[in-house]
């Protein structure tokens, strides 16, 4: 019998190997198709490169079809030539004549476990590395296009007419790349892809941070027309920027089909460090520091009848040195965003000048809206006085009446600072969560909805990774199943030619495959019905197993 073994399967691994090769080659270059045909923007290098590293990853589908077509292939010999006739005459079970290729499946199932949960993610994350590309190369690809550039996250899109690129010498907490855009349109989306709130610009400058491994955008434009959807008015801004940057994915990090075993149970005990989990969390972050901020304007107002605010931005004065706006807010209250005076009187608005009060606005109606967070994490709000009478208090006291006037990111002086830099989503959700129930149902901050949008995306995360988990495991099965399923049907139908047996076999595989991929998205909905799917098609091909083998054993 260790002649037979020795014999049966170096057959099965010489017919098994040449298979795995052509189909692993035929599979990898099909693969390398579809970032020809994207955005990737690959050279002829990153071309080659991107196949052969695709090669080991497509192994995974290759193996169990090789695995397959050769045991067909060399048991229907056997079969044939009655080499298998000649054994049972001998007296040597089917079951003992099969066991040199149930070794084999074991061997090949051990080795698919170690290809799909440590070696495939790695080559996925090498292949993903080498599809992507600098960002500006993106940018510039749209704008030549004439084609909108969408930002990570989906709700932001960027129109430009001319892109110019900076490298930066890469300094403490500097970009390491801008983007000037000229002539910009820019629109924010809602989840259901409609736009909410329509930027244009002059200019625009995008600036590309790398810390910890990421890659992070901040957008800002200047002198700019926004249309706001939800009151349906336009408002002119010296500045406008998103609430918030915005992180790109990493390969290493935010791609659960590029994680081995060992860094998916870490993300899933550490969901923060996943680039949409970062994304939900952000977002909080900037609605609850908003909120804490609205309430410290309002006791201010309450009991100082005043609030103070500062301007980042420096002005130059006769003693050469420049000094920084700041404004004194005189009011009673604050009505969704609307300031308001007791009695018929105008709401009065001073500039300083560093400590010298420069202009005085005495408006009709003023609004304090709520903007972005500042580089220290601190919310900004955009003032705007309408119907005004501005009067310079620096000269001879002269007075203009003016339509509007927006002052853009704005800090309010006093806010205490808190960057949750070091806070887990779970710590930041408690915070939201002790806010008062009318903050967190706002309109304005959507805390309630922000709050869902963090939890949702973790609980998806975690089925992400239990569905891969499971999903790879299950293939892992299906090179054994294959194997064994090809062999006892040459061995039933040995009058059948080798195409027609491995075509009863191919069929339950690949329904395998579907169902083992329909397992994967009914889990990752959150479906209970997922994991039974998953499994189903082995089971299937299991149970076809052992009903051909008892037809075989009872001849």
């Amino acid at each position: 019998m260790r002649l037979l073994f020795r014999y049966l399967l170096t057959d099965l691994l010489r017919v098994i190997g040449l298979t795995a090769g052509v189909l692993v080659t035929v599979i990898a270059f099909g693969a390398t198709i579809k970032p020809l045909a994207s955005d990737a923007l690959l050279d002829a290098w990153q071309t080659a490169k991107y196949l052969l590293l695709a090669i080991v990853p497509m192994l995974q589908f290759a193996l169990p079809f090789a695995a397959g077509f050769g045991s067909t292939l060399c048991l229907n010999r056997l079969t044939a030539d009655n080499e298998v006739q000649a054994m049972a005459a001998t007296g040597q079970s089917y079951a003992r004549i099969l066991k040199p290729v149930l070794a084999l499946g074991l061997a090949l199932t051990l080795l698919m476990i170690a290809l799909t949960q440590w070696v495939i993610p790695q080559f996925w994350s090498l292949i993903m590395q080498t599809a992507s590309v600098d960002i500006t190369k993106l940018f510039q690809a749209s704008i030549a296009r004439g084609e909108p550039f969408e930002l990570p996250g989906g709700d932001l899109q960027i129109y430009a007419d001319d892109i110019i690129v900076k490298q930066l010498p890469e300094g403490e907490g500097g970009p390491h790349t801008r983007m000037v855009l000229l002539q910009v349109a820019a629109a924010e989306l809602d989840d259901q892809r409609r736009i909410t709130t329509d930027v244009t610009a002059s200019q625009a400058v995008v600036d590309i941070y790398r810390r910890g491994g990421r890659t992070y955008l901040k957008l800002v434009m200047s002198d700019t027309v926004a249309f706001d959807s939800a009151n349906g008015r336009l408002v002119h801004f010296e500045e406008w920027r998103p609430p918030r940057a915005f992180v790109l994915p990493s390969a290493f990090r935010d791609y659960p089909k590029a994680m081995t075993r060992g860094q998916l149970l870490e993300l899933r005990r550490n969901p923060d460090d996943f680039a949409q989990v970062i994304e939900a969390k952000d977002a909080l972050i900037v609605s609850i520091r908003h909120s804490e901020a609205r309430k410290f304007i309002d006791d201010s107002l309450a009991t100082a009848g005043r609030v103070e605010a500062k301007s980042a931005t420096l002005v130059a004065t006769g003693s050469g040195a420049p000094v920084p706006k700041s404004y004194v807010i005189n009011a009673n209250r604050r009505r969704e965003g609307r300031l308001i005076v007791a009695g018929d009187r105008p709401i009065e608005v001073v500039q300083f000048e560093g400590d010298t009060p420069a202009l005085r606005f005495e408006a009709e109606r003023a609004e304090l809206i709520q903007s972005s967070l500042n580089d220290r994490g601190l919310p900004t709000f955009d003032l705007i006085v309408a119907n005004y009478l501005v009067t310079d208090l620096r000269g001879g006291q002269s007075s203009n009446r003016r339509e509007q006037l927006t002052i853009p990111a704005l800090t309010i002086v006093g806010l205490p600072e808190d960057t949750y830099d070091q806070s887990t989503s779970s710590q930041i959700i408690n915070r939201a969560m002790s806010l008062p129930r009318s903050d967190q149902q706002d309109k304005t901050t959507k805390i309630e909805e922000k709050i869902s949008k963090v939890q949702d995306e973790i609980d998806d995360l975690q089925r992400e990774i239990t569905s891969r988990l499971m999903g790879r495991y299950a293939l892992c099965m299906t090179a054994m199943l294959l194997l064994m399923l090809g062999s006892v049907l040459s061995m039933w139908l040995r009058g059948s030619l080798p195409l027609t047996v491995y075509l009863w076999a191919f069929l339950p595989s690949i329904l395998d495959l579907i169902l083992i991929s329909a397992g994967e998205q009914l889990m990752r909905d959150g479906r209970a019905l997922g994991l039974p799917v998953l499994w189903s098609g082995n089971v299937i091909m299991l149970v076809a197993i052992i009903v051909v083998y008892l037809k075989l054993a009872r001849n």
